[in-house]
């Protein structure tokens, strides 16, 4: 849900930094209305869908001033598009200071690209599964990583629509929410959503 995808965008701002590149916010996608299946790419928004990215943005201006960030898909005047050979399954070991930098420098080398500058810039694609920065091996739990969590604040819609939402508790309580998974990566002894639910009944009751 959000969680996954703000967890994904604000890895990505520091994978960036750890680069020493720019970024160009990544798009999220959304469920779609008729079935919560495997997308098709029809439900791609860009981030501030959720996220203020102005405040984002302003904000890594005074914290960041060499991150130049660009808005959502804006690839205006960037030179050539590369792909990095470095994806990672979310169970690979995640990076931390220096190794995606080391990484990004070899895939360029594959590519024999040196001439980078401001006024001659290139893409790199990069494509992470998941939790692809270990804060906690770099020391920043404290720093970087509490400070990126503070920049990127949802948007003004969503935090109306919680609090509407919110309001309304005093007319329906109590309720319970419960969230069922049974995606491909969750494991089958955890049993199906029939199962679950069952053991949900069980330990309300």
């Amino acid at each position: 849900g959000l969680n996954n995808a703000r967890c994904r965008l604000q890895t990505c701002i520091r994978l960036a930094i750890d680069a020493g590149a720019g970024l160009v916010l990544p798009t999220v996608m959304t469920r779609s209305e008729t079935t919560l299946g495997p997308h098709d790419g029809s439900n791609e928004v860009c981030a501030d869908e959720f996220w203020d990215s102005i405040n984002l943005v302003d904000n890594l201006k005074v914290q960041c001033p060499q991150l130049m960030i660009r808005p959502c898909g804006n690839t205006t005047g960037l030179g050539p598009k590369f792909e990095s050979g470095g994806t990672r399954h979310y169970n690979d070991p995640s990076h931390t200071r220096g190794t995606f930098k080391k990484l990004i420098e070899e895939d360029l080398a594959t590519y024999n690209v040196t001439n980078i500058s401001a006024s001659n810039p290139i893409r790199i694609n990069f494509w992470d599964s998941m939790f692809s920065w270990n804060y906690t091996a770099s020391s920043e739990v404290n720093t970087i990583r509490k400070e990126l969590f503070k920049v990127l604040v949802y948007n003004a819609d969503i935090l109306q629509l919680g609090a509407e939402i919110f309001s309304l508790i005093d007319h329906y309580a109590p309720f319970v929410g419960i969230h069922l998974r049974g995606e491909r990566d969750w494991p089958p002894f955890y049993g199906d959503a029939d199962k679950q639910m069952e053991l949900y009944i069980e330990d309300l009751d």
